[in-house]
């Protein structure tokens, strides 16, 4: 793998970087204050005790192998660790870093970026910095494993002079602040460099590491691509945090977009249900709009988000003031898509310009990749006969697409 020392960024303020030591010195990252994601190699077999320090703690925790896998196909040995601090050795002072969000590709684009924590122990204290890369074109056709590309060689590599740079397995890769995988192999050659990471999306269908981390499976994953024209709604995986601190014998209290919040609008709600059913019907386009209350509305939204990632599919909130460049995204889109728009009759330009772009991928996108797309307004009045006027989309739809909510 490689990264030139120029182009190691410093950070000074990410509390998830952590310096692993047991059967070789490494990288790991935090997922909350008793839970500690590394590369397997650095930590044995599970009920093994390794030194983990922090950087901001003066001394090294004892921390626990409590979880290894999910190891490649054709080998045996595994290459992933989560570690648990022990009995005893969890500092009370430790504050809780914000519930991790996991992140999974969903087009087949070569140019997306992404950023590995990288460690150095040449002075008394680990010094701790960013590795810019690129993940290969392999990494969208093999969910397993991400290949990364790094601008320069290796921190270590005997071409790099940047020896003091400790190695990478265990660090963790992320994109648009979602948890996207772990390293467990790194290479170079002159001039270049690279990384083989597990990816988030196989270690999220590991029962053992879902129970552990309580990221409930599949329906924590993020689409990467997705993010610049994503709203962000509160945090989504409330129970990610939570579980991890009850891993480390801590307790979180709910919060917003956890699982209390949207408790009525569940799969006893016939209309929740209905919506799951139309998003699941065959077509590569289908509009649905909900006219009501905002508050019922969007609970049925984020519910319906929330079911179908669990499903496999992409998509959430559509943010204000996307552009043409940033929804074009779409037309790469290799997964079922489900997109909201909220507050529809205020978003007219939102409105067209997302029409435009799914008018794209209709003719120009993956085949065999629905889209759906559920407009909320309090009510269907003039905003949507011009919408549809204007929109061949909207036009000829079914009977059910105006969907009134019950007061």
């Amino acid at each position: 793998m490689t990264a030139a020392p120029g182009s190691v960024e410093p950070v000074a303020d990410d509390p998830r970087p952590v310096w692993v030591n047991g059967l070789a010195a490494g990288t790991g990252y935090l997922l909350n204050t008793g839970l500690v994601l590394t590369s397997a190699a650095l930590t044995g077999p599970r009920g093994g005790t390794v030194s983990v320090r922090r950087r901001a703690d003066a001394s090294p925790e004892r921390f626990t192998t409590a979880w290894t896998g999910p190891g490649i196909p054709s080998v045996d040995a595994p290459d992933v660790a989560l570690l648990c601090a022990a009995s005893g050795h969890h500092p009370a002072s430790a504050a809780a870093p914000r519930p991790v969000r996991w992140g999974r590709l969903v087009t087949r684009r070569a140019d997306v970026r992404v950023h590995v924590g990288a460690l150095s122990a040449a002075g008394a204290e680990p010094a701790w910095g960013v590795l810019r890369g690129t993940l290969g074109t392999c990494s969208a056709v093999k969910s397993d494993r991400l290949h990364i590309t790094l601008a320069g060689p290796a921190p270590g590599a005997p071409d790099s002079g940047a020896g003091s740079w400790a190695e990478l397995r265990g660090a963790a890769v992320t994109s648009r602040s979602l948890l996207i995988g772990v390293v467990t192999e790194t290479g170079f050659e002159p001039g270049l460099g690279w990384l083989r990471a597990v990816s988030a999306e196989r270690l999220l269908r590991d029962q053992g590491f879902d129970e552990l981390t309580g990221a409930v499976g599949l329906g924590a994953l993020e689409a990467v691509e997705l993010q610049p024209v994503l709203r962000k709604t509160g945090n989504p995986l409330g129970r990610v945090g939570r579980a991890a601190d009850r891993a480390a014998g801590q307790h979180m209290p709910a919060g917003p977009g956890t699982d209390a919040a949207d408790a009525d609008a569940g799969p006893a709600n016939p209309g929740a249900e209905a919506l799951a059913a139309w998003c699941s019907r065959a077509g590569s386009f289908g509009v649905r709009l909900l006219t009501g209350a905002d508050d019922h509305a969007g609970r049925l939204a984020r519910w319906l988000v929330a079911r179908m990632n669990a499903r496999g599919w992409a998509g959430g909130f559509l943010a204000s003031g996307s552009t043409d460049a940033d929804l074009s995204v779409l037309t790469d889109v290799a997964v079922p898509v489900l997109l909201v728009l909220d507050r529809a009759q205020e978003r007219a330009h939102d409105l067209r310009a997302l029409l435009y772009a799914v008018t794209r991928r209709t003719s120009t996108g993956p085949a065999g990749a629905p889209l759906r797309l559920l407009l909320t307004a309090p009510t269907a009045g003039d905003w949507w006969e011009d919408a549809r006027v204007e929109s061949v989309l909207l036009r000829d739809l079914p009977p059910g697409t105006e969907h009134v909510l019950p007061v």
